[in-house]
């Protein structure tokens, strides 16, 4: 019997692999079947390339493909991509947002299908912001993707990630889902915002927080947070640092400082290791911040008013200073206050510093004197002409 079955299978075998080579060399006939276009990226920064593919791959020959784009619409005109003919397509340097088809052919029968299309956005060149200036990551889409453009992270991809989840390593968000990573090794690795507007005669705060791994390793030497006027070491100063860093839970770093004069400011964070088993330092939460209860940042508020005794009924001005913009308990707007006094009183007005967006409130008391109550009485309610009557107020 074993002969018996040996012999079929050398006999099937052959007819077994004639069979499949010839479903795998199958010519194509009709119309291909409907396909989508998938792109690695869809939000990208002026000068990224995409890598383009299909959702479904065909099993039959004689397909031919042809790449097509358009800046203008999903419906065109397209333009056909020089050298755009395979399954799939890696993009030149895109500077602006694109949509992008690709063109399937069965060659047997003549018959086209196009994909339907995929759109990738081109992002801003340039973007600024300002106090209070807030980052959690939640705005990236995919792996190593930062918040916008105009971040810089020399080493993207290399020795700095960002993530869209938790991943090994106690390599966690410290709020919401994505953050940002470093990893070993790790010399004076950073990671620069976008520029920040600031002003001399504010004190700034800057924050984040950062974890490694529960078991202490210390061999992250160094976690700094940095200001500068260029997205590179020159001229940095360092607002907060702690050496080594070592953090389970996440864990707050924040410091301080102030700048020379206005213009556009990048922050740092800056994350050093030697060798350890420490493998990654996360953080998360980035945030600079005019905090008010710091001397110089809430508006220092005065009230002058025309007097501070006064008749019920009459006209009370004041005048307020130190702040920017103002607000009076009366819900009158602006410095100067015309109010008529009748009952309440004190007058107060909230001033707001524009640079920081501080509140401080001001009050004056008012000695308000009731208006007299006067009357008259006649001696006679009615008389002739001629007679005296005599009045008393």
């Amino acid at each position: 019997m074993k002969k018996i079955y040996r012999s079929l299978i050398l006999i099937l075998l052959p007819l077994f692999f004639s069979l499949t080579e010839l479903s795998a060399q199958t010519p194509c006939s009709g119309t291909p079947g409907t396909n989508s276009t998938l792109a690695s990226q869809t939000i990208v920064c002026p000068g990224s390339t995409v890598s383009l593919s299909l959702l479904n791959s065909y099993t039959v020959t004689g397909i031919t493909y042809q790449w097509q784009s358009s800046t203008i619409s999903p419906v065109g005109p397209y333009s056909t991509i020089p050298g755009g003919t395979s399954s799939t397509y890696t993009t030149a340097p895109l500077f602006a947002s694109t949509y992008f088809v690709c063109i399937i052919t069965c060659t047997n029968s003549n018959q086209t299908i196009t994909s339907a299309f995929v759109y990738v956005v081109v992002g801003p060149a340039l973007t600024t912001s300002t106090v209070p200036y807030y980052e959690d990551f939640e705005g990236i889409s995919y792996t190593n993707q930062l918040p916008n453009c105009s971040w810089l992270a020399p080493n993207i991809g290399t020795t700095v990630f960002t993530y869209t989840t938790a991943m090994s390593g106690n390599r966690v968000p410290c709020g919401g889902s994505r953050f940002c990573s470093f990893s070993m090794p790790s010399t004076n690795n950073a990671v620069y915002t976008n520029g920040i507007q600031m002003f001399p005669g504010i004190t700034y705060s800057a924050a984040l927080f950062y974890e490694t791994e529960y078991f202490g390793y210390t061999n992250w030497s160094q976690l700094e947070i940095l200001v500068g006027p260029n997205q590179s070491t020159l001229s940095l100063v360092q607002v907060a640092s702690t050496s080594p860093a070592v953090s389970g839970p996440c864990k707050l770093l924040s410091g301080t400082f102030t700048v020379p004069s206005s213009g556009l400011y990048y922050v740092a964070v800056r994350a050093t290791a030697v060798s350890g088993n420490a493998l990654y330092l996360s953080f998360d939460d980035l945030s600079v911040t005019a905090p008010c209860n710091v001397v110089g940042n809430s508006p220092s508020i005065t009230i002058s008013p025309s007097s501070i005794t006064i008749c019920s009924g009459a006209v009370i001005s004041a005048t307020a200073s130190g702040a920017d913009s103002y607000t009076w308990s009366t819900g009158q707007v602006g410095p100067i206050l015309s109010q008529t006094v009748n009952v309440f009183g004190s007058i107060s007005v909230s001033g707001t510093k524009s640079l920081t967006g501080c509140i401080a409130t001001k009050t004056v008391s008012l000695y308000v004197n009731p208006t007299p109550p006067i009357f008259a009485i006649s001696s006679k309610p009615t008389i002739c002409p001629g007679e005296t009557v005599v009045i008393t107020g």
